[in-house]
């Protein structure tokens, strides 16, 4: 995958761009260890998506049943006012997560995040070990190891 990622111009430019939100993140991310938040990309925050069915998504990715919101039994404001804020305040226990995603210099470059997590492993907070092994290969690729 990397090797594919790096021949690509455009694609190796975006993971150095990453890199640069990766050291942004670095405070934040201990912000976000010490108080357990999810929740730390932009979903929710600029957009939202609506699947065919009527529900409101914070991002087209995020399925978990908790955090999708039913239109046809509310209203899009309700959703947006209401329940954007309550799926962004969830919180984790989990201390794998906390310590192998939340707390990680790399995050940025494994793509980790809720939604992602809960496709792979049926968990919002789940660690995946392939996100792993691919951004630990970036960073070494790119060379910020």
């Amino acid at each position: 995958i990397v090797t594919i990622e790096l021949s690509d111009k455009e694609r190796k430019n975006g993971l150095l761009k990453q890199i640069c939100k990766e050291k942004e993140r670095a405070e934040e991310a201990v912000h976000f260890n010490d108080d357990n938040q999810l929740f730390y990309c932009g979903a929710g925050r600029t957009s939202f998506a609506i699947d065919p069915y009527g529900f409101f998504k914070l991002c087209g990715s995020l399925s978990h049943p908790d955090c999708v919101y039913d239109l046809r039994k509310g209203s899009l404001r309700e959703a947006w006012d209401r329940f954007v804020p309550q799926v962004r305040e969830i919180r984790t226990e989990d201390e794998k997560c906390r310590k192998k995603c939340l707390g990680c210099p790399l995050i940025n470059l494994c793509m980790w995040c809720p939604a992602a997590s809960y496709l792979e492993c049926g968990k919002l907070d789940g660690w995946v070990e392939d996100f792993c092994q691919l951004a630990h290969a970036r960073a070494e690729a790119l060379g910020t190891v």
